[in-house]
């Protein structure tokens, strides 16, 4: 007797990217392990609450935006995996991502710059706005700082979100919670002579391609793990259907990291010559640097600029030529198809072997697996 193969639908956001990578971790499982029918309507694989009510399947994963739509899931009485943090309860099985340690991660991420002002910039209608907002303020009240918060953006409030953003102390790191809203952040900056990044540091969330990579400044954006929410939500539903209990109703996930790209590259140090010294080695993270060329630079003592240096940064000079190239070579790991032996000169090291070496003590893998890891997630 054969046995009968399950007929999934999936209702996603696939035309932004973060449901696009959701449904990319979907597909990986159905091809290795599913065996899956999916719905699909002129092509698409996704399905509409109009045509769910005579849909006869025997699994849904959803991105569950609103109750009406939570509801109707219910009524069909089979199956469902939920993907999304828009409502704050849902009960149902879950995998969802760890929206505070996105949060936090984008503080850190304005922390080890040297920011002294905070701001995140969301919209409470959404559960996970609100989540990511919380991680990102008690990782700046943990480090000894007052973030400031504007979460209340939307369509016809713009001039209080304007004024909002004058008022805000300067420098400052401002996160927004999700990568459409910092382009409205960069494009008000710009109207009003806010220069991004050097007064005001904008990151985004989602990594989506469209909006990061626009013409200068190209976002900075954190990477949620959308590949591996999908992954883990078909097979959290291959349990359901196969009737195997589950070790656990939610599943979080934590991000896989940041693409930091111009509308963030900056170190506001008030110290003229601290300043002069970490923008030398931003603009030559590609060479073998060390700190005799900072001082060819630089015109004061090394042991006064070494003392200066950790005072504004936390760390020494070294330290910060080591951050600057292994954040470079990750970059590159992620974004390009380069070789690593090419990756390893780009980023400022005479050998790949010297690479390699450092890159495992610092990220804790070898640039051939972190690259690996990037591309399944």
């Amino acid at each position: 007797m054969n046995k009968k193969i399950p007929n999934v639908a999936l209702m996603l956001q696939i035309e932004a990217s973060h449901g696009r990578r959701i449904m990319r971790g979907i597909i990986q499982y159905a091809h290795t392990y599913g065996h899956w029918y999916v719905y699909t309507a002129q092509g698409v694989p996704m399905i509409t609450l109009d045509k769910l009510v005579e849909w006869e399947g025997d699994g849904i994963i959803a991105n569950i935006g609103n109750k009406k739509q939570l509801e109707a899931l219910k009524t069909k009485r089979i199956p469902v995996v939920n993907v999304s943090n828009t409502l704050k309860k849902v009960n149902l099985p879950s995998v969802v991502h760890d929206e505070e340690a996105i949060g936090k991660l984008g503080a850190e991420h304005f922390l080890e710059r040297g920011f002294k002002y905070f701001a995140f910039c969301g919209d409470s209608r959404f559960a996970w706005s609100i989540r990511r907002k919380n991680g990102f303020e008690q990782a700046i009240k943990e480090a000894g700082f007052i973030p400031q918060s504007f979460y209340n953006f939307r369509r016809g409030e713009k001039k209080a979100f304007v004024r909002w953003i004058e008022r805000l102390p300067l420098p400052i790191g401002l996160m927004a919670c999700h990568d459409t809203r910092g382009r409205i952040l960069i494009d008000i900056c710009e109207e009003k002579g806010l220069l991004v990044p050097d007064e005001v540091a904008v990151l985004g969330v989602d990594d989506d391609e469209m909006l990061t990579q626009l013409p200068y400044p190209m976002l900075s954006s954190v990477i949620p793990a959308g590949e591996r929410v999908g992954y883990e939500a078909a097979r959290m539903l291959n349990q359901i259907m196969s009737g195997k209990k589950l070790p656990s109703d939610k599943i979080i996930i934590k991000p896989a990291g940041i693409t930091p790209r111009q509308s963030s590259n900056v170190f506001p140090v008030d110290d003229p010559e601290v300043a002069q010294a970490v923008k030398f080695i931003r603009d030559h993270a590609s060479k073998p640097i060390w700190v005799p060329d900072i001082l060819s630079e630089v015109l004061i003592p090394r042991r006064t600029l070494e003392r200066r240096f950790r005072a504004a940064l936390g760390r020494s000079i070294t330290e910060e030529i080591i951050r600057t190239r292994i954040e470079r070579a990750k970059m590159l790991l992620r974004e390009t198809n380069l070789n690593i032996a090419k990756i390893a000169v780009m980023s400022g090291y005479t050998t790949v072997e010297q690479l390699y070496r450092v890159f495992q003590k610092k990220v804790g893998a070898s640039p051939g697996v972190f690259r690996s890891e990037c591309r399944n997630k």
